[in-house]
């Protein structure tokens, strides 16, 4: 027995040439479903930050949560602006 014949490779040359013009031809029509803006937007990236506490009201939310949060964000290099929102039970911040 030859060692050639024991060592077949379980695709032809041929079958993965195929496969690769396929892929190709699939990959180009992909193309045109890319989302590309030539004129970005000229806002900046925001982040939202939502937390709930069972059972709590809205002083202990606001002392113990959105304050402590607003003063560790606050020291991030880059943020400009926040705005929170407390509620009975959760608060809202938007970074």
């Amino acid at each position: 027995m030859n060692s050639a014949e024991t060592h077949r490779s379980y695709f032809s040359s041929f079958t993965i040439n195929i496969i690769f013009v396929v892929l190709v031809i699939i990959g180009g029509g992909v193309i045109p479903l890319l989302s590309l803006q030539l004129n970005p937007t000229r806002y900046l990236p925001s982040l939202s930050i939502s937390c709930f506490w069972q059972d709590a009201p809205v002083r202990v939310v606001e002392q113990e949560v959105t304050t402590v949060l607003e003063g560790v964000l606050s020291t991030v290099t880059g943020v400009s602006k926040i705005s929170s929102s407390t509620y009975n039970q959760s608060c809202q911040i938007t970074v």
